[in-house]
């Protein structure tokens, strides 16, 4: 008799021990899908990488242009005769004797038909 006594309890613990692990189960999975496809998921993380990326990219080629333009301020400073093209050129003076012609901007070729 004993044994039919037992069972009905060890019944109910095996029932709400199931719910129980099925309980973290889901929630688990709840959270490993809000992990890897959340606000902070993985594919956030391949986002923030390419972004890394290109700034790390822009960030050299913006380097190289200081460098660029801080040779051109060198050489500008060193030699007078740039120094009097660059001036030249950018406030359009002419030696006297001299013609400047200033042509309009290049204008783009109409598609063909």
């Amino acid at each position: 008799m004993r044994r039919a006594e037992q069972r009905p309890e060890n019944s109910g613990r095996r029932t709400w021990k199931m719910l129980g692990y099925g309980a973290i189960l889901l929630l688990a999975g709840g959270y490993a899908y809000h992990t890897l496809q959340g606000q902070q998921g993985v594919a956030a993380l391949f986002e923030k990488r390419e972004t890394i990326t290109r700034l790390q990219e822009e960030t050299a080629n913006l380097r190289q242009e200081v460098e660029r333009r801080r040779e051109r301020i060198r050489k500008l400073g060193d030699n007078r005769a740039e120094q009097e093209l660059e001036i030249r050129r950018r406030l359009k003076y002419a030696r006297p004797g001299e013609s400047i012609i200033v042509l309009p901007p290049d204008k783009p070729a109409d598609p063909i038909p």
